[in-house]
């Protein structure tokens, strides 16, 4: 194992060691679970270590069928914290809330009736984005929908801005179509979409502290059932972090999700990280992840190799890259070129073949890919880990929004040093098209979604 960053000396190294700490290792309930990463196998994407966790929680709380029941058992049990926020779909409480509206009374429970599709009587609406099938992009609408009311304990956020990740894709298709034990086998539960938000505090419920109306926050709503499509959103406060003055909300809207698996995925669960001098290469460098990931790297001083499609070679030598490859001309695997670290935000790529251009000491962490490359991470590169002095798989150790992770991203974006790569900007009622614009490859960097 190589050693830690901590005791490598001055200089750009302990500007990593400051940038993305000194990591820490989690439970399995709260960790990536096997499997996870699994993305849509497109250009420059990036399909982050969620996918399974993500299965597991969906169908935990939404009445698993008992092909799901098995299937859920093999990942363990998930925390009821996470689970609770997710509501929907066939569960006898939806059942009620459909009857409920039907006779025009109020419905009895209040997380199934922030996803009803219907508004209610002498009560607010609002539009979001709705999804209740699985296809392309074009399955999303966006609807007239009712107002959330913040619970005990939430707070109620009036959204300004939301970001597209590869994440929000892996939902929707999805892909692969295994993810249906988990997410449904006819259709998905779960009918909301998008994790980053970024907005205003509009209301608290009972037992607040942190946070008062007026408030700029933003949060990765992964954990929370999602939901960052729409022009309002709850969830519990733990779930938000407040956005500095000097940070826009749109530079806030890009961070949650990519910018944090982009830190970790430079970081090793026991601390291990970059260092100055080292060799990096980043493959996927033009996607979501990706240009966080070299400019982090090359603040700490690294000599950082950046993969994308040729269209998008230039784009990513802007972010800082010393080397672009094109991968639809050159194999990086079959080069002579040696990496210390290699990250895939979007792997296509079996563990055998990266692992001859790893060094004697070398890293390679995965965040998503093809089929092929998940199952080649999980199972090949237990074994090059264990026999060898190389390090391959999955990125297990991911912290969704984690708080020192988050407040180190906000002071790095308050003084220049990372630069949220924007490249294009749509209207809420414009989803369908950035989606796509994603779901197509040709995003170079976040597209941004501006709703308030």
């Amino acid at each position: 194992m190589r050693p830690s960053a901590a005791g490598a000396g001055g200089g750009a190294g302990e500007v990593l060691v400051k940038a993305v700490g000194e990591g820490s290792d989690v439970p399995l309930a709260t960790s990536v679970d096997p499997g996870v990463g699994l993305a849509l196998g497109l250009p420059d994407g990036d399909g982050p270590p969620q996918a399974v966790t993500r299965m597991a929680t969906t169908a935990a709380n939404t009445g698993p069928t008992p092909v799901e029941r098995v299937t859920g058992a093999w990942f363990g049990r998930v925390d009821r914290s996470i689970t609770k926020r997710y509501a929907g779909g066939p569960d006898p409480d939806a059942v009620r809330v459909g009857r409920d509206v039907a006779r025009g009374l109020r419905p009895r429970c209040a997380a199934a009736s922030r996803t009803m599709p219907h508004n209610r009587d002498g009560m607010g609406s609002m539009k979001a984005a709705l999804r209740d099938r699985y296809g392309p992009p074009d399955v999303v609408r966006v609807e007239d929908i009712a107002r959330p009311e913040p619970k005990d304990g939430e707070i109620l956020v009036r959204v300004v801005c939301t970001s597209v990740n590869r994440a929000d894709l892996d939902g929707i298709l999805p892909k692969p179509q295994f993810t249906r034990l988990f997410l449904g086998l006819r259709r998905p539960r779960n009918h909301r979409i998008g994790l980053d938000a970024a907005g205003v505090v509009e209301a608290v419920g009972v037992g607040v502290t942190r946070f008062r109306p007026g408030d700029r926050v933003f949060s990765d709503l992964y954990p929370f059932g999602q939901g960052a499509f729409a022009e309002y959103v709850t969830a519990p406060e733990r779930a938000f972090a407040l956005i500095p003055d000097d940070v826009t909300f749109e530079d806030a809207a890009t961070l949650p999700h990519s910018a944090i698996l982009a830190v970790q995925g430079l970081r090793q669960r026991n601390g291990d990280t970059i260092r100055a001098g080292d060799k990096v290469l980043i493959d996927g460098a033009s996607g979501n992840v990706g240009p966080f990931a070299v400019q982090i790297a090359k603040l700490a001083g690294a000599e950082v190799t950046g993969v994308c499609r040729g269209s998008k070679v230039d784009y990513v030598r802007s972010l800082g890259a010393d080397h672009v490859i094109d991968y639809t001309t050159t194999d990086y695997t079959q080069g002579d070129k040696r990496y210390d670290w290699i990250l895939a935000a979007d792997s296509h790529q079996p563990v055998l073949r990266i692992r001859r251009v790893l060094k004697p000491s070398g890293v390679y962490v995965t965040l998503g890919g093809d089929a092929r490359s998940i199952v080649s991470a999980v199972t090949v590169g237990a074994v090059v880990t264990a026999a060898t002095a190389k390090s391959a798989g999955l990125m297990w150790w991911w912290r969704p929004f984690a708080a020192d992770d988050v407040a180190t991203l906000l002071r790095l974006v308050a003084e220049g040093n990372v630069r949220p790569s924007i490249d294009r900007r749509y209207p809420l009622d414009e989803i369908v098209a950035a989606l796509r614009w994603v779901h197509d490859g040709n995003a170079r960097g976040k597209v941004v979604v501006q709703v308030g």
